[in-house]
């Protein structure tokens, strides 16, 4: 049975209604913020070395990791564009950027073609060693192990695999500078996949996944870290999740109703003296 007293990582409202369960977990809305949530009724073992960037991603993605390359320069370039808007005019140094879940440093690269200083941190070994050597990507194995400041830091689909985001967040709220940017993306529990294609949604979200967050939820979350919200962009326009046609037209209905299956979030370190 699940617990009864499991409540949700991003708004910490204790109320909720299961919606799902399988053989590894069930799955919790949540009745104040609409994020959903697991309790995991079985150990979920990822590898997130070799296999994770060409199997598991050509699973999603129907390219694998290094495939899928310049799609994900395109995203990053798109990205970066925001972020120097964001960080306006800098000192003369290169601004310091940290990507969470840096992957293979594809990423990175492109930022460090933006003028950045540019590193990673990542869990997996094998990208480690890739973005060094390919690209000369520093990549940190440990966020204890970072003892420096940067301008931005970013996750780009990595927060919804962290158990407790919080946490997390906390640890990096000192890694940034007094006015540092943070950006997220991440799945969107209220997009049109998850709230018109339930069935197939439930199906395919990954299990290792631990919550998809509602935009309402992730600000909570970004507030009680000590950030506060100045962007937010809808995408993952898929309208034949649900059955509608892939006409752009649809899309731009769908991204200004704010439905996109994914969202990406930009966010501000408060100044000190406005965390009281």
């Amino acid at each position: 049975m699940p617990s009864q007293n499991l409540s949700c990582p991003l708004c910490g409202g204790e109320k909720k209604r299961k919606i799902f369960k399988n053989e590894s977990f069930f799955l919790f809305s949540c009745a104040f913020c609409g994020s959903n949530y697991q309790e995991r009724l079985a150990s979920v073992q990822k590898d997130y070395e070799e296999s994770y960037f060409h199997e598991n991603h050509k699973k999603a993605y129907g390219k694998s990791y290094l495939e899928d390359e310049e799609n994900i320069r395109s995203f990053s370039r798109r990205r970066l564009r925001v972020i120097k808007k964001l960080l306006g005019k800098t000192k003369e140094k290169a601004p310091k950027i940290l990507d969470i879940g840096s992957a293979l440093g594809i990423f990175c690269d492109e930022a460090a073609q933006f003028g950045f200083e540019a590193s990673g941190l990542e869990i997996s070994e094998f990208a480690r060693n890739f973005s060094k050597e390919r690209f000369g990507i520093r990549t940190f194995s440990n966020i204890g192990k970072i003892q420096e400041e940067f301008d931005v830091v970013t996750l780009w689909f990595t927060l919804e695999h962290i158990q407790k985001p919080l946490d997390l967040l906390n640890a990096l709220y000192p890694l940034l500078s007094r006015t540092g940017i943070i950006t997220i993306s991440l799945p969107h529990a209220k997009g049109a996949f998850a709230r018109w294609n339930k069935g197939v949604y439930y199906l395919k979200r990954p299990v290792e996944h631990f919550f998809e967050p509602s935009v309402k939820g992730i600000k909570i979350l970004l507030k009680k870290a000590g950030f506060t919200v100045e962007k937010t962009e809808f995408f993952g326009l898929h309208p034949e999740r649900v059955g509608l046609p892939e006409w752009n037209s649809i899309k731009n209905i769908q991204k200004t109703l704010k439905l996109g299956d994914t969202f990406e979030i930009y966010g501000r370190k408060k100044y000190s003296s406005d965390s009281n």
